[in-house]
């Protein structure tokens, strides 16, 4: 028997001898001996005194109490482990701080779009697929970039194709556009393994390693780029998939 329905129990008893204390042993009760008057009356048809009707509401309230706390048996409380504390989700407890960069006021296409920037490269080639819209309007999204730098490392062939397939190319852009507004430590806290749905319908892995995140095994930088239908992480790679 828990505490709960020991504490329950007893405050039962507790109200049932108070109550019953009002029924002395010969005759009338307290309430008539110190000058309030005997009550008789009927109930269903039967004579009832004063000294009946409390031995009845004692009788029901310890009896009320029995039937609860035999109702309880075999009813279980979950604890959440760690004495009441849901287990935690982080991963890795030494993440990277992330640098928090914009106010939320524009979209994330209009920060790709400001000046100066390292990101024109890709903004380019989301005009060139034609979603430049989506990432305007719709989301949210968290999208992880390639900046200039990173791109330039795709050979120029791959990207002159990637240009002249507008499908193509815009389902590898779409494959850097997570569904969902996730910031660095959003992404920290995820279970190892964890598949990140796309904007195309593929999905990216999470991993963690140093307290780095990783997705497809390109690390994302600590980096919150905060706009106001998502967020924008820099990403060190490119997903070629």
């Amino acid at each position: 028997m828990d505490k709960r329905r020991v504490l329950r129990l007893v405050a039962a008893v507790g109200l049932a001898g108070l109550i019953s204390a009002q029924i002395p042993m010969q005759g009338g009760t307290a309430l008539a001996k110190d000058g309030y008057p005997l009550i008789r009356g009927k109930f269903l048809g039967t004579s009832v005194t004063n000294e009946q009707a409390f031995t009845g509401v004692a009788l029901g309230v310890l009896g009320g109490a029995l039937l609860r706390t035999l109702g309880d048996k075999g009813k279980t409380t979950t604890i959440p482990t760690g004495g009441g504390t849901p287990p935690p989700m982080m991963v890795t407890k030494d993440c990277l701080p992330a640098t928090l960069v914009g106010d939320g006021s524009k979209s994330i296409y209009e920060m790709l779009a400001g000046a100066p920037n390292n990101y024109s490269a890709i903004k380019g080639l989301i005009d060139d697929a034609g979603i430049a819209d989506v990432l305007k309007v719709e989301g949210p999204f968290t999208l992880v970039a390639p900046n200039n730098a990173t791109l330039g490392t795709v050979p120029a062939s791959t990207v002159s194709a990637l240009r002249a397939d507008k499908a193509k190319l815009g389902e590898l852009l779409q494959n850097h556009t997570l569904i969902g507004r996730y910031k660095y430590e959003d992404l920290c806290r995820m279970a190892d393994g964890k598949n990140l749905l796309t904007l195309s319908g593929n999905t990216l892995k999470i991993t963690h390693k140093d307290g780095k995140v990783y997705l497809n095994g390109i690390q994302v930088m600590p980096v919150d780029m905060a706009g106001s239908n998502g967020y924008i992480h820099p990403l060190s790679g490119v997903v070629m998939k």
